[in-house]
């Protein structure tokens, strides 16, 4: 399951990541995208149980892929906080890979381990530190296709991005306007920071 949030630029790359699955995993019938921007907060938690209770009966792991804004313990998908203890009441007897591309959004792996979720029955790819925002555009989710396009679990610490690509900071939290990143180093800004924790679910994304 793919989800879209709340701003046109989310969209490239969730569009990009769908491509791979679709057309290079050959998975297109069981792959669905939401465009969060203008549905509530229980209907977004709603139609991941939906999908997640579907795995579930079909004994199958459940793929979820966000991209958007994101902030300490919760995700911000429509404009409204969800925090990450309820998406983890969703997933609960799920075997599941959260592939989370939003600032802040390693603070989910601290809430699914003290809900017992981690690391025994997923795993969680995270953009960001608990405590750090990111700036990498589409530059993550590409990063990880790349990776799991070549079979290897995706194991990169630091995305750098040359001047002129960069993607934009999140700022803060009541600005209107978004900064460009700026760049210092010859080989770029790093302007993402990832983590993960859990279980090696990376190969449900690998081609066959």
């Amino acid at each position: 399951m793919l989800i879209v949030g709340n701003e046109q630029k989310f969209l490239a790359g969730i569009k990009q990541f769908e491509s791979y699955v679709r057309h290079e995993l050959k998975l297109g019938k069981r792959v669905t995208r939401m465009l969060a921007a203008y549905r509530k907060s229980q209907e977004i938690l709603d139609e991941i149980w939906d999908a997640a209770e579907k795995a579930r009966r079909g004994r199958s792991p459940f793929v979820l892929v966000y991209h958007g804004h994101g902030y300490p313990n919760c995700f911000s998908p429509n404009g409204d906080d969800i925090g990450y203890e309820k998406l983890g009441q969703v997933l609960t007897d799920t075997t599941f890979l959260f592939i989370d591309d939003s600032c802040y959004s390693g603070s989910c792996i601290d809430v699914f381990t003290e809900q017992k979720l981690l690391p025994d029955f997923g795993s969680v790819i995270a953009a960001a530190k608990s405590d750090e925002e990111t700036a990498g555009g589409d530059k993550f989710l590409n990063d990880v296709v790349d990776s799991f396009r070549s079979k290897k679990p995706f194991m990169k610490k630091k995305g750098r991005q040359i001047a002129g690509k960069l993607g934009h900071t999140q700022g803060p939290r009541n600005a209107d306007s978004f900064e460009i990143a700026k760049t210092a180093e010859p080989r770029g800004q790093i302007v993402y920071e990832s983590v993960r924790y859990g279980k090696a679910l990376d190969y449900l994304l690998f081609p066959k």
